[in-house]
């Protein structure tokens, strides 16, 4: 039979005929009738249908104007219909408009934005409807806040003597990313008195000065400056006073006798001296027991000296001079929130007030009054699980908030019969837990503040024996995948041969507590892993006994599975913006967004999630994946690139994270986290970074992108391996906005402009400070969430937990960052900056010969040299480093790029015997900065005041470490200082370094990293 006859024949069989057919005609291989019969079949399966896409599924808009997207409606299987649209899930204050409502191919869905309309993130649903058929898709739209600037001036307040001049710095305070330029005047001038503006128009300062002439009329007046830029505007007060100049004493006359007496010199006037406190704008709100340093600064006199004293039951470090530390009392109360959005306050019925008086005029006093507050203990563990090999050991950190006192004691609570559990100690702030028997361990941590709050950590011993690589081709360390019997979830083994074929086939939306995801290499050649072109994002609320584990399971070598993000599929369920644009894997977050909005006291959002032993690569233009409707496609059509931003891995918001031994490779970021609170609370929290190798991540050119990139509270990075960065790159090794951070046992490789960028909490500004959650008037978080349960007591938690950050045995190489070490701000919030101490100890630190013209080890600066206003000024403390500078004369060195730093050499210190003449006046050759003062710095800020211990630094003329190795010579070896009793209990006991192994320390007093 010809094709044309048997064509004829098929298409005119019945469906059940067909069906017969296919029975009968299969045993005797009459194919063509088979084929016949299954078009058939697909002709009567296939009903037309519709989709919806549009050209834009994220918007962003300010309020007052309009944005658009163009809904395209794609038939399938012959569908041609009309079909209405809709849009459902439309904020207050927006309206959505198509044109034209009805369509069979394409409209422009408009949304109109009133004034009147609340900033934030919202997804609009927009819903096609013809006849029984329907369809979906999504839309973001982001209302943003408009751009805006506050004035705030230096001198609150002023005493200006008739016939003489004052001046105060009037700033420009941009917000919502506002850059243009103000126009300045002032208003309220009394006679006699004017006001000049230099310069009178600014983006950024100005300086405003005050002139009496001799009839100006003496007496207290309240000015305004006002700033104006096209329709915005902005005010801040100064208090003037006019003071009478003082009176020309009489000469006294020469007396007849002679000799001659010496006349009496005129006394200086005091009349004109004033002083003031530095403060927050909501004030000082502590915790007992809590420290903070304090700030005082005289105008007009000439000695600026300063005499302090204090009241409540607080203490003082010293009565005199223009900084002191003030310890408040050992109980509080609990404190509130009162007032209305145009003015709120905090109180509490616990409170003392500080006094500072002017030495020169008594007369001249300030004083600022400090409340207590009195907030529930928490306690975190970091890790809330792990799972070892047989003999391998965990460290494990504790954070204890809600108390200035932050040791725990530990115990095993728990152990499997005949278990073998043992901890090095039980009273320090870490601990480190190791077993050989194979079952489940309970760790505790109490808290020493109160001994009814602790927290547990679950240990799963697997008793496999530690594998014959210390560390796996990828230098990343060692994980066992096997799955603790306890975890009551599915296993979903994900590999070639086994049950789920692809990632995408894992049900990631149904995932249950204790479900364990094991993707396999299963390569047996040690040269082709297998790779899996898919991204993924994986949530749920698991517990900390049951959590939610995908773990990467290697071959007999230890080579792991990869995970290409190049024309990588997509899991269909995935949130797009979450996922898409973003990265390879995606932890926590939703599927439905990303914001929660109130804070509730209880996290109900993604908790207890575990990624480890995992390859991730290739999240970078120009490689490419599947997005949208199409991101299940399979590879070789249409794709989308990689934008800039997106990472290896993405953490979302989620509590108690572990990301263990992967290995992220040339991504825009290795790994970024984000506490983004910008639409209301969202918290990342308790994360784990540990044993990961990060490198070749960052864009050439681009500052944005970093090999780690983290934001969140009680975060440790212990035992990562960081080089290799991009070449041309600008950005750092790791940058961190959260805290507090446990920074120890890294590796930072050659190559970034930064290798530690400690900075201010951007993003999460709102959730970090007083000022934060209240100011803005209505728009502040405290007046948009009036049922948020985020208290007064919880807010002064947050901050006292900002006050502290540790880094130690790390090892560093560099020739190219000029500021190797960052801490202090670059978002310029004063509450909002690095406010504590960086306690930094036991690192090796390696300076080669490269391009540079001078390097300075940190920068206390807003970054560069940048100044700006600060509540509190970071205090950097230094023990036991080792410092090598294989050129000290070029490039220059220096130890802050700032004068007006708070280090502290408290002994052990090692580097080069020339490295400067420590000449603190500063220069080139003397280690110093010079004259690069912060204006808005403490009175008296110098290097020689506000440094402690130089003489303690030890010299050495040659290397005192291996430049590869950084093993030690002979004169480091336990030639240490041991730590003062104020130090944080977190003793040194591991060593890292290049090797990327793990390696027990003995000798604690050997300065440096390594032994």
């Amino acid at each position: 039979m010809t094709s044309s006859i048997q064509h004829k024949k098929t298409t005119h069989l019945r469906k059940s005929d067909c069906l017969k057919l296919l029975t009968i005609f299969w045993a005797v291989s009459l194919l063509p009738f088979i084929t016949g019969c299954a078009d058939k079949m697909l002709q009567t399966t296939m009903a037309p249908s519709f989709n919806l896409s549009p050209s834009a599924s994220s918007l962003q808009v300010l309020p007052g104007t309009n944005a658009s997207s163009t809904i395209s409606v794609t038939g399938q299987n012959g569908f041609n219909s009309n079909v209405a649209l809709a849009a459902s899930d439309v904020p207050s204050g927006v309206t959505a408009t198509f044109s034209p409502a009805t369509t069979t191919s394409q409209s422009s869905l408009i949304f109109a934005v009133s004034t009147t309309a609340v900033p934030g993130s919202h997804t609009i649903m927009v819903t096609g409807t013809s006849g029984s058929l329907s369809s979906s898709t999504a839309v973001m739209l982001t209302v943003a806040s408009p751009a805006k600037f506050s004035l705030s001036s230096s001198a609150g307040s002023l005493v200006l003597l008739a016939g003489a001049s004052a001046s105060s710095t009037i700033s420009v305070n941009g917000q919502n990313g506002f850059s243009g330029n103000v126009d300045l005047t002032a208003s309220g001038l009394p006679s006699g008195v004017t006001a000049v503006f230099s310069p009178a128009t600014t983006d950024s300062t100005s300086s405003l000065t005050f002139a009496a002439t001799s009839a100006a009329v003496p007496g207290n007046y309240t000015l305004t400056v006002t700033g104006t830029s096209g329709t915005l505007t902005g005010t801040t007060a100064i208090a003037l006073t006019i003071a009478a100049p003082a009176p020309v004493p009489t000469p006294t006359p020469t007396p007849t006798p002679t000799p001659t007496p010496t006349p009496t010199p005129t006394p200086t006037p005091t009349t004109g001296i004033t002083i003031a406190i530095t403060q927050p704008t909501y004030g000082y709100n502590v915790l007992p027991g809590s420290v903070r340093r304090i700030y005082a600064t005289v105008t007009g006199g000439t000695t600026d000296a300063v005499n302090w004293t204090v009241d409540g039951g607080a203490t003082l470090s010293s009565t005199t001079g223009h900084w002191v530390d003030v310890t408040a009392p050992a109980s509080g109360s609990s404190c509130s929130i009162g007032g209305t959005s145009s003015a709120y306050t905090v109180s509490s019925a616990t409170r003392f007030t500080i006094i500072a008086q002017s030495a020169e005029n008594t007369a001249a006093t300030a004083s600022i009054t400090v409340n207590v507050c009195n907030p529930a203990v928490t306690v975190a563990v970091v890790p809330f699980y792990t799972t070892l090999y047989s003999g391998q050991k965990a460290d494990l950190q504790s954070f204890v908030w809600g108390a200035s006192n932050n040791n725990v004691t530990w115990s095993l609570t728990s152990q499997p019969s005949g278990g073998d559990g043992a901890l090095t100690d039980t009273e320090n702030l870490d601990t480190v837990f190791s077993a050989t028997v194979a079952g489940r361990y309970t760790l505790t941590a109490t808290s020493v503040a109160d001994s009814t709050k602790s927290n547990t950590a679950t240990v799963y011993v697997t008793g496999n024996p530690m594998p014959s690589y210390a560390t796996t081709p990828s230098q990343t360390m060692p994980v066992d995948c096997t799955v603790d019997p306890a975890l009551t979830g599915t296993v979903y083994e994900v590999g070639p041969s086994q049950t789920y074929k692809t990632i995408l086939s894992v049900p990631w939306q149904s995932l249950t507590p204790g479900s364990t995801v094991r993707i396999h290499n299963e390569d047996t050649s040690g040269a082709n892993p297998t790779t899996y072109h898919e991204y993924f994002q994986f949530t749920a609320h698991a517990s900390r006994t049951q959590p939610v584990r995908i773990c990467g399971v290697p071959d007999a070598a230890g080579n792991l599975p990869v995970i290409d993000a190049n024309l990588s599929t997509g899991v269909p369920d995935a949130n797009p913006y979450a996922v898409e644009n973003y990265g390879a894997v995606s932890i926590g977050g939703s599927y439905t967004g990303n914001y929660a909005g109130l804070y509730t006291g209880t996290w109900t959002g993604a908790q207890d999630l575990i990624v480890e032993g995992l390859k991730i690569e290739n999240a970078k233009s120009p490689t490419s994946f599947y997005a949208g409707s199409t991101r299940t496609t399979p590879q070789g059509v249409a794709n989308t690139a990689w934008p800039g931003f997106s990472a290896c891995i993405r953490i979302w918001p989620s509590m108690d994270t572990v990301v263990r031994g992967n290995d992220l490779d040339n991504c825009d970021l290795g790994i970024v986290s984000d506490f983004n609170a910008s639409n209301g609370y969202a918290m990342v929290a308790n994360t784990l970074y540990e044993g990961n190798h990060l490198h070749n991540n960052g864009v050439a050119g681009s500052y944005g992108e970093h090999q780690l990139y983290i934001q969140g509270w009680n975060e440790v990075a212990q035992f990562n391996l960081i080089d290799q960065y991009q070449a041309g790159a600008k950005g750092s090794n790791f940058k961190t906005r959260g805290f507090p951070d446990i920074i120890r046992y890294n590796h930072f490789g050659d190559g970034p402009a930064r290798d530690l960028d400690m900075i201010d909490n951007q993003d999460a500004w709102g959730y970090v400070t007083f000022e934060g959650y209240l100011s803005g008037g209505a728009s502040s978080r405290h007046a948009l969430y009036p049922t948020d349960a985020y208290t007064a007591d919880l807010l002064a938690a947050v901050v006292e937990a900002h006050h502290k950050d540790a880094v130690y045995g790390n090892s560093f190489v560099n020739t190219t960052s000029m500021v190797p070490i960052h801490y202090f701000a670059d978002m310029c919030t004063p509450d909002s900056n690095r406010l504590g101490t960086l306690w930094f100890y036991n690192n090796s630190f390696h300076e080669g010969t490269g391009t540079l013209w001078r390097w300075f080890m940190f920068d206390t600066s807003a970054g560069g040299g940048d100044n700006c206003q600060s509540t509190e000024w970071p205090q950097i403390q230094m023990l036991n480093n080792a410092l090598w500078m294989d050129s000290p004369s070029k490039p220059y060195f220096y130890w802050d790029l700032q004068v007006n730093q708070f280090t502290t050499f408290d002994g052990g210190n090692v580097l080069n015997s020339n490295w400067g003449t420590g000449n603190m006046t500063g220069g080139d050759g003397t280690g110093w900065s010079q004259g690069n003062l912060n204006p808005y710095a403490f009175q008296g800020a110098s290097n020689n005041a506000d440094t402690v211990g130089v003489s303690n630094l030890i010299g050495v003329s040659t290397a005192p470490f291996d430049s590869t190795t950084f093993a030690p010579n002979s004169s480091l070896i336990n030639a240490g200082t041991n730590p003062p009793a104020s130090w944080p209990k977190l003793p040194v006991r591991f060593q890292f370094g290049p090797s990327a192994v793990v390696t027990d320390r003995y000798q604690p007093l050997t300065i440096g990293a390594m032994e």
